[in-house]
């Protein structure tokens, strides 16, 4: 895992995520640092680089995707559980409307048939 972070306030700008070929991240980082100068802005010297390895480090890889993190000292200090998003509620889909169309109309004639 490669995390780059501003020097000056300990930042996170970019978590590269696992990665199964290169379990401590990527071995030429320059055009990741490019895109990151091109996204936020800053020279190559505003930032630095954090490698955690997938496997050894695997407590530390999970907590940055379950957890608030910054970088301090060039250390991780992780924070709060970040928070949970809700689901935006969905509507349903034709099949589904058809479906429950289908059920009710079903339903119906069953009662008709009993006389209720």
């Amino acid at each position: 895992m490669l995390i780059i972070y501003k020097k000056s306030n300990g930042e996170v700008v970019d978590n590269q995520g696992t990665n199964e070929t290169f379990p401590l991240g990527v071995p030429n980082v320059q055009p990741i640092l490019d895109n990151v100068i091109a996204n936020k802005g800053g020279a190559s010297s505003d930032y630095d680089i954090i490698r955690l390895h997938d496997i050894e480090d695997s407590q530390n890889v999970e907590k940055t995707s379950s957890h608030n993190y910054s970088i301090q000292d060039g250390r991780i200090v992780f924070g709060e559980l970040k928070p949970i998003p809700e689901p935006e509620p969905q509507l349903p889909t034709e099949p589904e409307l058809l479906t429950d169309y289908i059920i009710d109309v079903d339903y119906r004639v069953t009662m008709i048939e009993l006389g209720l």
